[in-house]
């Protein structure tokens, strides 16, 4: 994937347009493992890409090539985010605390 540019977003702006009738079929295990893979991806390291994850997912059993390009736009996607992320190291001085808070009287 390397070969490839990296793009900003994980969805093309046209992602609702897809229609599985409107193109040629896809090689249905390819795209099965092509979602799992995703899937895993989403559920361990890569939220943000959840939308089109679900979405590419409801065509799991009747895979189109315009599907396969949105698979190709979302590698593409992960291509260019692999260097972000949330990370939390050790501070030499405790400056920073996280904190976190909850609402105890909400039943109330």
């Amino acid at each position: 994937m390397t070969l490839y540019n990296s793009i900003k977003t994980p969805a093309p702006e046209n992602i609702h347009n897809i229609v599985p009738q409107t193109s040629t079929p896809f090689s249905k295990q390819t795209m099965q493992k092509a979602i799992k893979m995703l899937n895993y991806l989403t559920l361990h390291t890569w939220p943000d890409i959840l939308f089109t994850t679900n979405l590419l997912s409801q065509f799991f059993s009747e895979p189109t090539r315009s599907h396969w390009n949105l698979v190709k736009h979302l590698l593409r996607y992960l291509n260019g985010t692999q260097g972000l992320g949330i990370n939390y190291t050790k501070a030499q001085q405790h400056k920073d605390k996280l904190v976190g808070w909850a609402d105890a009287d909400y039943a109330t």
